[in-house]
């Protein structure tokens, strides 16, 4: 992923996480000095079609999507037993930044399908694996990480 392309998806990864969740991360430019933590992950993917298909991960500790469900959605969450409050939050931050970074990308006119994200627990040895293929961008907040991705398809639809 090209450097540019990385900051630019940070940006609107910390101005929505800001925004709308008065969370503060923090962008990292070598995802090789960061602490990824023992957190239990979550990965939330959204796909897209239209002028482009692709689609977009968030991939955060449940403990951030606690903080999420709290600021986001505006409920108390008992830390002990969240049940899906965590996802819910993940996923509609996912959303959010899914709109922003299609918008950017590809312009205001443009017009795309999404589908509802979907999320999944990661265990240890996967999230390993996607941290070393390095090809995301990376912030931190509070020593949360939270990583986003973008991937498209290569074939460019003609409308």
């Amino acid at each position: 992923m090209k450097k540019n392309y990385k900051e630019n998806l940070n940006k609107v990864v910390c101005d929505i996480m800001e925004r709308t969740a008065f969370l503060f991360p923090e962008p990292v430019e070598n995802p090789d000095d960061a602490n990824f933590g023992n957190f239990q992950q979550v990965m939330a993917t959204l796909k897209y079609s239209g002028e482009q298909d692709g689609e977009i991960t968030l991939i955060v500790p449940v403990d951030l999507g606690i903080e999420l469900a709290m600021n986001l959605l505006g409920e108390d969450v008992d830390e002990s037993d969240p049940g899906d409050k965590p996802y819910d939050a993940i996923k509609e931050i996912l959303n959010i930044i899914a709109g922003q970074i299609l918008t950017d990308t590809y312009g205001e006119k443009a017009v795309f399908n999404l589908t509802a994200p979907q999320s999944v627990n990661l265990d240890h040895e996967t999230f390993n694996a996607i941290v070393e293929k390095k090809d995301y961008a990376l912030s931190l907040s509070d020593d949360y990480p939270i990583i986003i991705k973008m991937k498209v398809k290569e074939e460019v639809h003609e409308h």
